[in-house]
């Protein structure tokens, strides 16, 4: 169940008539399914609008025999009176347009939205109401979305959320429980931020493992090669070093933030290498067994998405766990924040613009700077596709554009 609410006041003397879209485009599937083929993928999904209400349920086909089928539920709520019906719309071109940049030409054009539904090559879910807004007066718009095996379940939970109470209610205690949740684990919004920041990279394509492989190739490579130390390999891997006793304190951080994935049932193997020279005090494994045994937490050591304390290793076995790590952090280097700024700063200083041949090289840097492509930018902040985009929409000479990413140039 996910609710998504916005609120629109008007702060004006005079009354506004407003229409607020809501659009996505469902799967209801495993991202490995949508990536090995997006269309075909597509072509197992089937709407319905529900007579007694404005919901869309869309139901998808299970390929599997030994699989149910999947169900999700849609409804764009508003809390206030609205104008007219509720428009919908199915198919993305005609949403879209046949060219989709900027703003879809529905919405551009106050286009109204028909209420028929189908079969079609690129589905999405549009849904629009209008509505008037008095003057210093406020809206409320909660879009509603729900997905269950069971097709009761989903109508069930979307009709019991269209309520403003129920709603206001369970934000309330969902704002309890990670408020709880936060004082258990003693992090701030700040710390928060840089786990979900770290989150990212662990379980998306992580172009920053370009740099931390550089110059790396292991004689093989294969998951098979991380079973000898307990470490399956199917889970997204957090690989930690640290050499002295010291740098204790960056480690602890690293483990919060496994302990905030693990509450928020993300699971990932943590993988902790001691690499502190053998001696007979064994300072530093003895401060990582006291992080793990205080934070009670001893428990997952050595289990699938578990943590996993390795020490005494060749470099051919530390360069194959950092070519599988999907992170890897070195507590020598600093806070979390600092080694991933420290990245990114990299890579992005390796972004070069290549192919220009009848436009001068500074203005293709001038428009890509203006469009937040440039040097000391967080990665994470770069669109690609809206970058080339906008750069074809301002510069009418400009008949191709491609961003690509190849290595660590750009």
């Amino acid at each position: 169940m996910e609710i998504r609410r916005v609120e629109l006041k008007n702060h004006g003397l005079e009354d506004e008539i407003i229409e607020v879209t809501s659009f996505l485009e469902p799967l209801i599937s495993e991202k490995e399914q949508d990536y090995a083929h997006r269309a075909f993928n597509k072509l197992f999904l089937e709407y319905k609008i529900l007579d007694d209400s404005n919901t869309i349920l869309i139901r998808r086909k299970s390929r599997d025999k030994s699989k149910l089928d999947m169900y999700l539920g849609v409804d764009l709520y508003a809390e206030n009176e609205t104008i007219g019906e509720t428009e919908i719309e199915s198919d993305k071109e005609k949403f879209y347009g046949r060219v989709s940049i900027g703003l879809p030409k529905t919405v551009e054009n106050s286009i109204p939205l028909g209420r028929n539904i189908g079969l079609t090559t690129e589905p999405i879910i549009a849904i629009k109401n209008t509505i008037i807004i008095k003057a210093n007066e406020k809206v409320v718009f909660n879009l509603i979305m729900c997905v269950s095996e069971s097709k009761e379940k989903v109508i069930e939970l979307t009709n019991k959320f269209k309520n403003s109470e129920t709603i206001k209610r369970t934000f309330e205690l969902a704002k309890v429980k990670v408020e709880a949740e936060s004082r258990y684990l003693g992090v701030k919004g700040k710390e928060i931020d840089l786990y979900q920041k770290m989150l990212g990279y662990l379980i998306f394509p992580n172009p920053l493992k370009k740099i931390i492989n550089k110059n790396k190739k292991p004689n093989s490579a294969f998951a098979s090669e991380l079973w000898k130390y307990g470490i399956s390999g199917d889970l997204p891997i957090l690989l930690v070093k640290i050499e002295n006793i010291s740098d204790i304190g960056i480690l602890e951080q690293v483990v919060n933030a496994y302990e905030y994935f693990r509450i928020k049932n993300i699971n990932l193997d943590l993988v902790i290498l001691n690499e502190e020279q053998h001696s007979y005090e064994n300072y530093t494994k003895e401060g990582i067994l006291n992080i793990i045994l205080n934070k009670n937490i001893g428990y997952l050591q050595n289990i699938k998405g578990g943590i996993f304390i390795l020490d005494n290793l060749s470099k051919e076995e530390i360069e194959l766990l950092e070519y599988r790590a999907n992170l890897v952090l070195k507590t020598s280097l600093g806070k979390i924040e600092r080694q991933i700024e420290d990245l990114e700063e990299e890579y992005l200083e390796n972004v070069n613009q290549i192919g220009n041949e009848k436009i001068p090289t500074e203005e293709i840097i001038k428009a890509l700077n203006q469009n937040g492509l440039k040097q000391g930018s967080l990665k994470s902040s770069i669109n690609t596709k809206k970058i080339v985009e906008k750069i074809r929409l301002e510069n009418e000479d400009i008949s191709w554009i491609g961003i690509e990413i190849q290595g660590t140039n750009a």
